[in-house]
């Protein structure tokens, strides 16, 4: 589904992105999709035609610290200490 809106035009006309596009279902979709590209900007193969998507992300998260915020900025969502 949202292929669809990030290959397409933005503009003035253009079409907003639903709330479903947003749905539980679809953010762990994406969540696999996002944790296999970095797993292939870090030259890791995957060798199963469907892997476990939940050991690679601890993998990237343990070895290559993915979720490691290193740089420092001010804080824009104000999330709690």
């Amino acid at each position: 589904m949202l292929s669809k809106f990030i290959k397409s035009v933005e503009g003035e006309s253009a079409t907003p992105v639903p709330a479903s596009a947003f749905s539980g279902e679809e953010i762990e979709t994406q969540l696999m999709v996002n944790t296999a590209a970095i797993a292939k900007t870090w030259d890791l193969h995957l060798h199963r035609q469907t892997p476990d998507f939940s050991a690679l992300r601890k993998l990237l998260e343990v070895r290559y610290h993915i979720t490691r915020d290193d740089i420092p900025h001010e804080d824009i969502f104000g999330s709690p200490a």
